[in-house]
């Protein structure tokens, strides 16, 4: 659990798809999930093999039953600004003390989720 939130958070996830021409759709996975979505400081430049990837935000938020892995590709909507993010990577934060959370770095995409 994260001590301070300033917001929630919906998160989805990409649908299985029987057919790779088929458009690509999302399920909810959680909704409602405390968070703090905060600007990067400026290190946050991860290198993910031979590629680095320059995040726009970073998301701290309760657990959600789902391990930090299979988060990565997923889509999260800030319910206080209603902006949309994908996530880039994503790892757990140990659980001591209760305070275990998801801290993840997040790419922009273009306009406000439809709600």
């Amino acid at each position: 659990m994260i001590t301070l939130a300033t917001t929630t958070v919906d998160i989805s996830a990409p649908a299985d798809h029987d057919d790779e021409w088929s458009p690509l759709s999302y399920v909810p996975l959680a909704s409602a999930v405390r968070a703090t979505v905060a600007s990067p400081t400026g290190d946050h430049l991860r290198t993910l093999g031979a590629d680095s990837v320059l995040i726009d935000a970073l998301l701290d938020c309760d657990p959600i039953g789902v391990p930090a892995d299979d988060l990565n590709g997923c889509l999260v909507v800030d319910n206080e600004t209603g902006q949309l993010y994908a996530i880039e990577w994503a790892t757990s934060r140990t659980d001591a003390l209760g305070l275990g959370h998801i801290h993840a770095g997040m790419l922009y995409r273009r306009g406000a989720a439809a709600n």
